[in-house]
């Protein structure tokens, strides 16, 4: 059978034969595989689930980890599958086991396409504190062009903020190996990273389709790992204010320079994925300074210059460490107390290398022309990364001058501030906290 009907089958919920895939050796040896299972899945919202069943009526199937992985095939295409069974015991013909698809991927072989949709998951705006749901089903368009072929195409994305859902038109079809679907893949991972900023919350692309006409060539789901049950209104960015995310989003999506790979360089991933609020404790605060430590430090600067000099430090080290070594063995100084001081040494290596992390941030908002945020919040930041580094060498912190939720607060509105000013967005956003009634822009901050 067509592979394609094979897949029409598969989604109208009809039961489809698979091959077990034990390994990922040549289709040959899949094609030959006894293994082969009965599978009928359904789908409700973001989840897939599958019943499964062994296709030969005297030969039993036994899983034998937590997965499995089935494949289907034919010269047209394939169509793989990923599904987790809710137990490992035997399958016999006359009994089912439900199961979990984890990802699914079907696709038509040489196969061209000229409509592209893209579904994410937890990328809707909702307030999961108040009970507040905007229904908006405006779209954000912006447009690029792309060399293919020789010639020039044109795209137009088109997203959704009411369904979660980007188009891509394009003037002509395109190879689905081509770099042309490659770069448009990449956009739609950007567009996740920012949404998942606005909200301070995991936002996951969930499936992809790739259409000619009204065939579908390819098409993909991996399960959300997140669930979509909002966002914490007042410490998020664009907080639920539609027109503000359209604003940021239309201006991110438009930026050239702005790729996937940019943003785990830049360190802006790293920070975003960091700003996901849950709950209010100590890890947030630790993955906060963190998160600005690793936006500071991209790249991180060397005192030392060249190895040799890197040398030198570390011979004259090592002398230090044997002569408190040999000092303490005379002196009878305590073998606990000797092994602190050398651990010490070891621990203060890389601020010896390189400069303390007030430095970094300082430097940094000055670079991002934000000083007059630095001149009035410095001491609140410095003091922020001062209680993470105790909770991090110490276990806890017996007294706290400063509320737990306002270092998260100045170091989460640090943050803001650095990836906006590199995404070179110029218009408002709120800071965190229900004392910030107003929205502000960087340019308030610049002197």
């Amino acid at each position: 059978m067509n592979i394609q009907k094979i897949y029409e089958k598969m989604l109208n919920g009809e039961e489809v034969e698979f091959s077990v895939a034990e390994s990922n050796e040549d289709r040959q040896k899949w094609a030959k595989c006894e293994k082969n299972l009965l599978c009928r899945l359904s789908f409700e919202g973001h989840n897939g689930t599958v019943l499964l069943r062994s296709a030969s009526s005297s030969t039993p199937f036994c899983f034998t980890g937590p997965s499995v992985k089935l494949k289907t095939f034919s010269p047209e295409g394939f169509i793989d599958l990923t599904v987790s069974p809710k137990t490992q015991v035997l399958i016999h013909h006359n009994n089912e086991i439900a199961g979990e698809i984890r990802e699914m991927e079907f696709k038509m072989n040489n196969g061209t396409s000229q409509l592209f949709i893209y579904e994410i998951s937890g990328g809707g705006i909702e307030d999961k504190y108040m009970g507040l749901q905007l229904e908006s089903y405006d779209s954000i368009f912006w447009k690029k062009e792309y060399p293919y072929e020789g010639e020039t195409i044109d795209a137009q994305f088109s997203f959704r903020l009411g369904d979660q859902c980007v188009t891509v038109d394009l003037s002509r079809e395109i190879d689905l190996d081509s770099s042309v679907y490659r770069e448009i893949l990449d956009k739609i991972l950007v567009l996740v990273e920012m949404i998942s900023f606005c909200k301070s919350a995991k936002a996951e692309l969930m499936t992809e389709r790739a259409l000619s006409g009204e065939n579908i060539n390819y098409s993909r789901y991996i399960k959300p790992q997140s669930q979509d049950i909002g966002f914490a209104n007042l410490i998020c960015p664009m907080r639920n204010d539609t027109d503000m995310w359209f604003d940021f989003l239309h201006c991110v999506m438009q930026q050239e320079n702005v790729t996937y790979q940019w943003l785990i360089d830049s360190g802006l991933f790293q920070a975003i994925g960091n700003l996901y609020f849950y709950n209010i404790n100590e890890w947030m605060l630790i993955k906060l300074a963190a998160a600005l430590e690793g936006l500071c430090k991209t790249p991180e600067v060397d005192l030392f210059e060249g190895k040799e000099e890197l040398k030198k430090y570390k011979s004259a080290r090592d002398k230090a460490i044997e002569a408190i070594k040999r000092q303490g063995e005379q002196k009878d100084i305590s073998e606990y107390v000797i092994k602190q001081l050398i651990k010490n040494i070891h621990d203060n290596k890389r601020q010896l290398i390189g400069y303390p992390t007030k430095w970094y941030v300082e430097m940094t908002l000055c670079e991002c022309n934000i000083k007059g945020y630095l001149d009035q919040h410095l001491r609140s930041i410095t003091d922020a990364i001062n209680m993470r580094n105790t909770i991090v060498h110490t276990g806890w912190a017996k007294e706290w001058k400063t509320g737990l939720m306002e270092h998260i607060k100045i170091l989460r509105n640090t943050i803001f501030l650095i990836v906006l000013a590199r995404l070179e967005y110029p218009g408002e956003f709120y800071f965190s906290g229900d004392e910030h009634k107003q929205p502000t822009c960087l340019r308030e901050w610049q002197f």
